[in-house]
């Protein structure tokens, strides 16, 4: 069994859609804590295309001034933050779900 390649994400359009989830409950536009996650979301997403940009730009590995090769610090940064990113994303989903079924009767 082949291992699945990871591709790049594109984590400002999950963003949007994000937010158009929330944007369309009275509930949810008035939670702080989505609020929040939101934020940080979006936040999150921009660092992570300015870290694809720098691996792609300066590739994956490099030759440090003693001729050893060394893995370039931002590809360890962009898979820590695809992790939180999509964990993020999963517990909007969820929360989001949650109150949109409630939503008429305002409950959790």
């Amino acid at each position: 069994m082949a291992a699945k390649k990871t591709e790049y994400r594109d984590f400002k359009q999950k963003f949007e859609e994000l937010s158009k989830a929330v944007e369309s409950s009275e509930t949810l536009k008035n939670d702080p804590l989505l609020k929040q996650q939101l934020r940080d979301f979006e936040r999150m997403a921009e660092m992570n295309d300015s870290l694809w940009d720098a691996m792609k730009e300066q590739g994956y590995t490099f030759v440090d001034d003693k001729g050893r090769v060394s893995i370039n610090p931002a590809v360890g940064t962009f898979n820590k933050n695809v992790s939180t990113l999509l964990k993020t994303a999963q517990w909007i989903e969820e929360k989001t779900a949650g109150i949109t079924l409630n939503d008429k009767k305002k409950s959790w």
